[in-house]
């Protein structure tokens, strides 16, 4: 047993590049404040960090104190020894069964030059990887689909159910969610591809009909979320939907001035003030009643691609509900942000109603 508590703590604190060397994985070369990526995921295969754009750049990030990692297409993410695991035996080691636990071990133990009982043994090739277990699957949905439906979208102007709701319910302008084309209304007998659906039931027909665009790090618009109107009335029904099948780590909803930020390379702009809210309506609201850049997140969205959008110099506004799921997505944006926030590069607010 001390044996193993010495294998797993030392591969715990190794760095991710150096044993992705020795497991064979390719390897981007650290540039500018990166801490590097690999061109081969360990969970998921992907080997781009877009797999439908022209991004070149390895599909996993490196941690710049190269202790970490995360695929920028599935989100797996972990340290050294999860990079063996997932590598070797597609899983990370709690997951194993006792005969993958011990592939890893052995590879772990030789490699760390303790199999010798002394940590400056010469460390062997390593062993050869496996065929992946883990099938890729598509990020995000077929683009040109992704483009269709909303083109078969119509403005919330034109649909007095949708437009009633948006004014009385939730105090939003229609007229000003038209006008920046903030979010569509999908007709009811608009034909869906497979993925815009709940339960086998297209959205058109289960109310899910206001349909607000999610964008990348590049602004480019890859999905769209889908929110019922009225408000679901029997338990069990979802407010809000995605697509069927598909993820949306590393999306966003953005106004005009927040896509701004996101295609362009502005390193520093004072003065600056960028709102993050949660949930469609929540961001509907900042992003018609104030100048302001505004991104929209939902469970699972935000990522350090998107904080890296924002430049330096800004005030960043965490607008998330005052509750448990609130404060867990405000954590996650202060963690994206903090090492800029200590250095003064960015401010960060929690507003308050």
């Amino acid at each position: 047993m001390a044996q193993r508590a010495e294998w797993v703590d030392r591969m715990r604190s190794a760095t991710v590049l150096e044993v992705a060397r020795e497991l064979g994985l390719p390897i981007a070369p650290a540039r500018g404040a990166s801490g590097g990526a690999l061109y081969h995921c360990p969970a998921c295969d992907a080997e781009r960090r877009h797999a439908k754009s022209r991004d070149k750049r390895g599909a996993v990030g490196v941690r710049r104190d190269g202790f970490g990692w995360r695929c920028f297409q599935c989100d797996a993410s972990g340290d050294a020894l999860d990079l063996v695991a997932l590598a070797l035996e597609g899983r990370r080691l709690p997951d194993l069964h006792d005969t993958g636990k011990a592939t890893v071990r052995e590879w772990c133990v030789r490699w760390l030059g303790l199999e010798a009982g002394t940590p400056s043994s010469p460390r062997p090739r390593p062993l050869a990887r496996p065929a992946p277990v883990v099938e890729p699957a598509p990020t995000y949905p077929p683009a040109a689909e992704v483009d269709a439906l909303w083109a078969a979208c119509v403005a919330v102007t034109d649909d007095a159910e949708v437009a009633a709701w948006l004014a009385e319910q939730r105090k939003i302008a229609p007229a000003d969610v038209a006008a920046d084309d903030l979010a569509r209304v999908l007709p009811r007998d608009a034909r869906v591809p497979s993925w815009a659906s709940i339960g086998g039931r297209p959205w058109s027909t289960t109310g899910h009909r206001l349909v607000v665009p999610m964008v990348d790090a590049g602004g480019e618009m890859r999905s769209l979320l889908a929110r019922r109107v009225p408000n679901p009335t029997a338990e069990g029904e979802r407010k809000s939907i995605a697509p069927k099948g598909y993820g949306r780590a590393g999306l966003v909803m953005a106004n005009k001035a927040a896509r701004f930020l996101l295609c362009s390379d502005l390193p520093e702009l004072r003065g600056l003030r960028v709102v993050v809210a949660e949930g469609e309506t929540d961001w509907l609201a900042w992003a018609t009643t104030n100048a302001l850049s505004v991104l929209g997140m939902v469970s699972g969205s935000w990522s350090a691609d998107i904080a890296a959008r924002i430049p330096n110099g800004a005030t960043v506004v965490i607008a998330t509900d005052a509750d448990a799921e609130g404060d867990k997505y405000a954590a996650k944006i202060t963690n994206t942000l903090a090492e800029r926030a200590r250095a003064g590069s960015v401010r960060l607010e929690r507003w308050k109603p």
